[in-house]
């Protein structure tokens, strides 16, 4: 592996630039609600972020993360598909396709 990417139980440092540092107190409120060390939740976002980068989706225990930017959905429509009535929705639209496809 080249000095520029990562191997398993070998540390590399990292400083977050100053010039982004927009997700700074997300991440900080998130690492005091998860529990787990800083290392962990760094490779956590690592491992979600690098497979939707590659991929245009990952998903964990947690949930399915997708790529909706060609969409251009609205506040109220991410909000809506965030809701658990969205969420309802999404699985019937699932399930009815499922369905379908089999017959």
């Amino acid at each position: 592996m080249s000095e520029q990417g990562y191997e398993i139980q070998k540390g590399r440092t990292y400083t977050p630039s100053i010039e982004d540092q927009r997700w700074l107190d997300d991440f900080n409120d998130l690492l005091k609600s998860q529990g787990i060390s800083r290392n962990a939740l760094t490779s956590k976002c690592l491992e979600i972020g690098v497979r939707y980068l590659k991929n245009g989706y990952a998903e964990d225990n947690n949930g399915l993360y997708l790529g909706l930017n060609n969409l251009r959905l609205t506040r109220s429509e991410i909000d809506f598909l965030k809701s658990e009535q969205g969420q309802k929705v999404i699985g019937n639209i699932m399930i009815y396709k499922d369905k379908n496809s089999r017959e």
